[in-house]
């Protein structure tokens, strides 16, 4: 059974032969590797040749950048597999990371499989939590998938880790320009599945790097985060009404993110013009995350000052990380 693996690649010409190398030595050989060179000005484009030049299941497509997204897009149109997934350019996965997935869902019969995954430095040092969990079996239907989803803390939203048949992007795809494109995304395809296994093994080594997405700064295109949460409680409020506490409650935690982030911001006066409309959500859905959400103690105190003075809040706790000018 062929499994495509789609690999969108933007100037990570440091790490990026780490991620191959662990692509083509997997235990699971019959690979459909497809390399999205998403216009790199780096070295990535000649690494990716030099690769597919080494191993005939390696496909390169070089086109012109157009984000995280449409690198995805292209690579879910030139799958050949009857399975999919997903691995980020600068993130390593462990051998048998594939037959692992393959594996859980054959095991077990369900529509989609996904493992655990396992912080790295830059150095490849492990970071954070390094050991395995039990299996879970999330069966009875798209209700208990989509409610796994939006409470399970070892099932989430991001792309790779997961174990996907092809069939089920037919009429799915990423959308283009936007940061969190998984939250915008992973949601539609869990509402389709009838039974879901999470496997409790860490097998995915996603590496946390200084100025990656996920460290950066505050910037308007993070409110695409808070954008995503609207979009799927839209979703959830319509197609699974007794689960829309927990979609709103994510409203709230994407808040609690870009809120912070704009207290870190050096030039915060010039993303103030988002409070208010982060302040509005917390006034509308405060109570969902203080009822629903399985954040810590801390998250939800944050959350109930943010509800009572947001702007008062970011301001203190700008001075705290940036001292007074």
């Amino acid at each position: 059974m062929t499994i495509s693996v789609v690999v969108p690649i933007y100037n990570v010409s440091r790490f990026l032969p780490a991620c191959l190398d662990s692509i083509v030595h997997q235990t699971y050989s019959d690979l459909d590797i497809i390399l999205i060179d998403d216009g790199s000005t780096d070295d990535c484009p000649q690494i990716c040749d030099a690769y597919s030049q080494r191993d005939d299941r390696i496909r390169v497509i070089h086109k012109q950048n157009g984000g995280l997204s449409d690198a995805r897009n292209v690579g879910i149109e030139c799958a050949k597999g009857q399975y999919i997934t997903f691995v980020d350019s600068d993130d390593v996965i462990a051998v048998d990371m594939i037959e692992y997935l393959y594996y859980l869902m054959q095991k077990y019969q369900v529509d989609m499989s996904c493992c655990q995954m396992r912080r790295i430095s830059e150095s490849n040092e492990p970071m954070g939590e390094t050991l395995a969990t039990e299996d879970i079996l999330i069966q009875g239907g798209a209700l208990e998938c989509m409610r796994a989803l939006l409470t399970n803390s070892l099932f989430n939203v991001v792309a790779w880790s997961k174990l996907y048949k092809t069939s089920d992007f037919k009429n799915v795809r990423y959308p283009k320009g936007k940061l969190n494109e998984d939250v915008f995304t992973t949601y539609k395809i869990v509402a389709h599945c009838e039974r879901i296994i999470i496997g409790g093994e860490r097998k995915y080594y996603y590496r946390v790097r200084e100025g990656s997405i996920m460290t950066m700064n505050f910037k308007p295109a993070h409110m695409d985060a808070v954008e995503a949460k609207i979009t799927l409680n839209n979703f959830v409020e319509k197609q699974f009404p007794s689960l829309v506490g927990y979609s709103q409650a994510g409203i709230v935690y994407a808040a609690n993110i870009c809120s912070l982030r704009i207290a870190k911001s050096n030039e915060m006066k010039e993303v103030l013009c988002y409070i208010p409309k982060i302040q509005a959500l917390y006034r509308q859905y405060e109570w969902s995350f203080l009822r629903y959400s399985r954040n810590k103690i801390s998250a939800k105190l944050y959350s109930i000052l943010a509800y009572v003075q947001l702007n008062l809040l970011v301001h203190f706790l700008h001075l705290y990380y940036h001292g007074r000018k």
